[in-house]
């Protein structure tokens, strides 16, 4: 079965302050600790051009990995934070 590829871009509203972005990462990296996760990397863009820019590349062991991790309660925490302060574009693929 293929693993599943989930790749966010996370670009904060302008005027959101660098403490309540580093809070959003801290939100968001707990997110590494749910199951089916084999591969986890959050980063900061070195691009700044377009504004402050969060990365999150994660590799799911399967569809059902990707499926249970989408409807955990964390992660609909997380998204229900960022949506208030960020918008996203998400790329989901088989790897």
């Amino acid at each position: 079965m293929p693993a599943i590829r989930h790749i966010v871009l996370f670009r904060f509203d302008e005027g959101i302050e660098v403490e309540q972005q580093f809070d959003a990462v801290r939100k968001i990296q707990r997110l590494s600790a749910l199951p089916g996760i084999l591969e986890w990397r959050l980063e900061t863009s070195m691009d700044e051009r377009k504004g402050d820019i969060v990365v999150q590349n994660v590799l799911f062991e399967s569809d059902e990995a990707f499926a249970a991790y989408r409807a955990s309660d964390d992660h609909e925490a997380v998204g229900r934070a960022m949506s208030g302060i960020s918008n996203w574009l998400i790329a989901d693929y088989k790897d």
